[in-house]
């Protein structure tokens, strides 16, 4: 019996190093990532951390760049405000809510999210859970067209949970920023 209470000590022990040094790696990859930027001329204006601290998205409004990074991918890459052609939310692979360069956001965002899913989806019976929540991003770029933005996913979470309304208030963020590079782009496109 002491052996087995032993055992789960241990185990939990080796839990909680591997997740502290989980977010060690995490901090070291965003502290690296943020002397990159700022090395090339980078001034973080707006952050926006994501899923757990494991992503970012970064916008420098003096100079009209952004990026999105995880630490799963390589330093991130740098783009202007007006290389984004679009963007959406989708829930469970559902499109919820759009907006489009020289466009305001349509569907989710007018009536909330949760209200766009239940509008869309006509007679189909509406889920009381969440299994993914994405913000994507599309872009004027032929070698990543494409950003997605996780915020929920491979879990099912109830949609009255304050995890999923973080999730839809993130995405609400996410857009709205969005929305506002967009904008300050044809500004300064126009004015050119």
């Amino acid at each position: 019996m002491l052996w087995v209470i032993l055992v789960i000590a241990i185990l939990i022990i080796f839990y909680f190093l591997i997740i502290k040094s989980k977010k060690n790696e995490q901090l070291g990859y965003r502290q690296n990532v943020f002397e990159e930027l700022e090395r090339v001329g980078f001034i973080t204006d707006k952050e926006i951390p994501l899923h757990f601290g494991d992503s970012y998205l970064v916008v420098d409004d003096h100079n009209k760049r952004w990026s999105y990074f995880n630490v799963k991918e390589p330093m991130p890459v740098l783009r202007s405000f007006d290389c984004i052609t679009g963007y959406e939310i989708y829930e469970d692979g559902n499109s919820v809510a759009k907006g489009k360069a020289g466009q305001a956001l349509v569907g989710g965002l007018l009536f909330g999210v949760a209200g766009a899913v239940v509008a869309g989806s006509g007679s189909k019976k509406q889920k009381n859970t969440c299994t993914s929540l994405q913000v994507r991003i599309t872009l004027n770029d032929l070698h990543r067209p494409e950003i997605v933005i996780p915020l929920l996913e491979n879990t099912e979470i109830p949609k009255d949970s304050p995890g999923y309304r973080g999730g839809i208030e993130t995405a609400k963020e996410i857009v709205a920023v969005l929305s506002y590079m967009v904008n300050n782009s044809e500004r300064i496109n126009s004015q050119n």
